[in-house]
């Protein structure tokens, strides 16, 4: 058995802008007409990223020893390209409208939203039954990723790998993705230092609708586990 994330909604790269003020919404709308569409190699690239997923999360069904070969040599191969890399150091980032075909792919999602959510929220009850939901939420949210906070982060991720138990470590710093220069961004160590503490903590646990109750007792299971031998 093996646990792995899925996001939400994904159209690969992309997303919305809601804005309330008039005269606001129609300068962006503005600056949008003028932008260009992704050359069409760039969005077949981004289209490749589900499929490629798809089968990786098939080969894992498989064996894990299969799953996570492919998953290095995907990383490696870079077919799809980096939605957030080193543009904002070297100033190479562009603006660019949101292609239709990756529109597709949301909308084929959105059918089946309801259907996630209620798992999510299944599955954060759990958690927070089990005293491994480390905020406190004042109504049932379908949160994408879980935090637990924990001093044993390294060790509890690297335990549970051998488990077959795939654990996040989304926000390991105050601004991610570890690949973003912190000096690009005028950011000064220790200038956000509750941030910089839990980011040093913060572990993901699995809430992906594919999940069921099993394999969500048995995430608990073991954590608690790994908790009780450190």
């Amino acid at each position: 058995m093996h646990v792995q994330f899925w996001k939400a909604l994904s159209s690969v790269t992309g997303g919305a802008l809601l804005v309330d003020d008039e005269f606001l919404s129609s300068k962006i709308q503005e600056e949008y007409t003028n932008l260009s569409f992704p050359e069409p190699l760039e969005i077949i690239r981004f289209l490749l990223h589900p499929a490629i997923t798809y089968c990786i999360y098939l080969l894992f069904s498989i064996h894990p020893i299969l799953g996570k070969t492919a998953t290095k040599i995907y990383r490696s191969s870079k077919i799809v390209p980096r939605p957030v890399g080193d543009e904002l150091t070297q100033g190479s980032g562009r603006a660019s409208k949101f292609p239709n075909a990756l529109a597709r792919l949301l909308f084929l999602q959105l059918n089946s939203i309801e259907e996630f959510n209620k798992k999510r929220k299944e599955w954060v009850a759990l958690y927070a039954k089990n005293n491994l939901l480390s905020v406190k939420l004042k109504k049932e949210i379908p949160l994408l990723r879980v935090p637990y906070l924990s001093p044993n982060k390294s060790i509890i991720i690297e335990k549970a790998k051998k488990d077959l138990i795939y654990l996040g470590d989304w926000y390991s710093r105050a601004i991610d993705p570890e690949s973003i220069s912190l000096s690009a961004l005028k950011y000064k160590s220790k200038s956000c230092p509750i941030a910089e503490k839990v980011s040093k903590e913060i572990i993901n646990l699995p809430v992906n609708p594919t999940l069921n109750k099993q394999s969500v007792t048995r995430v608990i299971k073991c954590i608690k586990q790994y908790e009780s031998e450190i």
